[in-house]
């Protein structure tokens, strides 16, 4: 379904089923085709629970100018649909390459988390920064896409995907280097378009209920994993990238 860009903080909103984290360890990221009606209202990307129909809400682009910015809008049963967080990037020239900056909504007393990616060439890696108090920034995770060839570390998952396509992995900084946090795998449903298919995307992530698996390493809340799973699909959406191969014929 198409949507509103108008959301807004509702500092009225019940808290979330899910808790402070707002989703379960384990959720599917699932894009929803728009055509050319995608050019209207943006992108959209749902998110389910692992192995569930029922949706837990939706990322989609927010009313921000001139900045551009990416809210999570979340369905709560028997109360409607409430904005819990934005990820905000300010205006930019195309060489510059500005943070997207992740922000509770309404304006929590936690902490806020910036993405950035490694270089203006280099869209596959983004460093997770956790801002502290006074300002500065503390890198806490390096999240890395590596196609699906690609085995560079152990992996969350025991399964395979038959149609894997990418693996974002979702790693310490040091001095935890090497700890894995998170996971998302990227996977094709050809069942929604044909000779197309939507991108999907399978995310777990890490508690502190893992700590030995964390090897010392803080876990990355759930709506940075989320967020960050979901920028691929929501800046280069499949039918960008199927109308891009189109004019590279």
């Amino acid at each position: 379904s198409m949507h509103s860009k108008m959301w807004s903080c509702d500092l009225e909103a019940p808290p979330s089923p899910h808790g402070s984290d707002l989703f379960p360890l384990y959720i599917r990221l699932d894009e929803v085709p728009q055509g050319w009606m995608g050019s209207i209202y943006g992108p959209q990307v749902d998110v389910y629970p692992h192995g569930s129909q029922m949706r837990l809400g939706y990322f989609h682009e927010v009313w921000a100018w001139p900045s551009t910015s990416y809210g999570y809008i979340e369905d709560v049963p028997g109360h409607g649909q409430f904005l819990r967080f934005t990820a905000k990037k300010p205006w930019h020239f195309f060489w510059q390459y500005p943070p997207w900056t992740v922000e509770a909504c309404p304006p929590a007393t936690g902490l806020d988390y910036q993405i950035q990616r490694n270089s203006y060439w280099d869209g596959t890696t983004h460093n997770i920064y956790k801002m502290e108090a006074g300002g500065t920034n503390t890198l806490v995770a390096i999240a890395r896409h590596v196609q699906n060839n690609i085995n560079v570390r152990m992996s969350l998952f025991g399964g395979m995907e038959a149609n894997r396509q990418w693996t974002l992995g979702f790693e310490a900084a040091p001095p935890h280097a090497g700890a894995v946090l998170a996971e998302a795998q990227q996977y094709y449903n050809q069942d929604m378009l044909i000779n197309a298919g939507a991108s999907n995307w399978n995310v777990q992530r890490l508690s502190s209920l893992n700590a030995s698996r964390l090897a010392g390493a803080e876990p990355l809340p759930g709506d940075v994993v989320a967020f960050t799973s979901a920028l691929y699909d929501l800046t280069v959406g499949s039918d960008r990238r199927r109308r891009s191969r189109r004019r590279s014929r």
